[in-house]
């Protein structure tokens, strides 16, 4: 799902996410996998701030995100962040998931997630996303501290 209306939007005006959230469990869904959502999941309240708008209709939530460590800058740290990638698992299904894993890179390409099922057999979800433009990244470079990467990055 793109999420180019913000239908996950988890900031201020969220009037539709709760009507969103109620058609998932009406269908059963035991996975929600929004790409783009457009939430820095590089500040860590809005994990919380997420899993609080789904917990009334799924007791049960585990989030595997990623978004581009731009969002670790101060400027952007309490801002929305274009882009990134979500695997939200929902109800029974949160207790099957055996590991996640998230794009190391900084550029918030990708998250994994592996369920674990019958007899120890694992299978593994892969949400990718075409990460924010690197020449963008190299542009907005010097806002990083160094040891980024994008601070060394080369297009």
């Amino acid at each position: 799902m793109q999420n180019t209306q913000h239908s996950i939007q988890i900031y201020g005006d969220a009037i539709d996410l709760p009507t969103r959230i109620k058609n998932l469990q009406s269908i059963e869904a035991g996975m929600f996998v929004p790409i783009s959502p457009n939430i820095n999941w590089t500040n860590t309240s809005n994990w919380p701030r997420t899993r609080y708008h789904f917990r009334p209709h799924f007791p049960h939530v585990h989030l595997s995100a990623v978004s581009s460590e731009i969002g670790k800058n101060e400027y952007y740290f309490n801002k929305q962040l274009v882009g990134g990638a979500a695997i939200l698992t929902l109800g029974m299904w949160a207790s099957k998931v055996h590991s996640s894993f998230s794009d190391p890179s900084g550029f918030g390409s990708f998250t994994i997630i592996t369920i674990q099922g019958k007899g120890h057999k694992n299978v593994s979800f892969i949400l990718a996303y075409i990460a924010v433009k690197k020449a963008w990244i190299l542009e907005l470079s010097h806002y990083m501290p160094n040891n980024t990467p994008y601070t060394n990055a080369t297009v």
